[in-house]
This record gives C-alpha cells, sequence and structure tokens, in this order.
C-alpha cells in the first residue's frame, strides 16, 4: 500500500471510529480501535512523522485533524467525487 492509499483508509477508519463513538456502538469503536492498531503497524516508511506521532500515542482525533488538513490542501480529495 503506498503513502495515499494508506491515509485514504486510514481517514476512513477514523471517521468509522467517530461514527461508532457517536453513535454509542461498542461493537463498531472496539473493531475501530483494533483496525487503527493494524493500520499503525503497516504505515508506509515515508509516513509523514506528524501524523506517525499521533498514531503511536493513539491521539486519534488530533491523527484525524491532520489528515483532514491534508486533504484540503489537495487540489482534489477522493473524499470528494
Amino acid at each position: 500500500m503506498n503513502c495515499l492509499e494508506y491515509y485514504q483508509t486510514l481517514l476512513a477508519e477514523l471517521n468509522r471510529y467517530y461514527q461508532a463513538i457517536r453513535s454509542q456502538n461498542p461493537t463498531g469503536i472496539a473493531s475501530s480501535l483494533h483496525s487503527l492498531a493494524t493500520l499503525e503497524t503497516q504505515a508506509p516508511s515515508e509516513t509523514h512523522p506528524q501524523l506517525r506521532h499521533y498514531l503511536e500515542r493513539k491521539s486519534y482525533k488530533k491523527a484525524l485533524d491532520w489528515l483532514e488538513s491534508y486533504y484540503s490542501g489537495l487540489k482534489h480529495s477522493p473524499f470528494t467525487a
């Protein structure tokens, strides 16, 4: 998985995680936490150091904010189609 694919996958999972929290879905929360832990171990070597830092410290809100900021700076976000 290249870095862009990784960022897309991570962003989607972080959104699922926060949706599960909002809907008070304990099974969804646990599933997302497991997926996020797996994704952390699969981070490509070129993953931005700040994003890696947030993931290592389980600062998922900061990771989500970082990714949303990253995509807002792109002309074509894969989540606007």
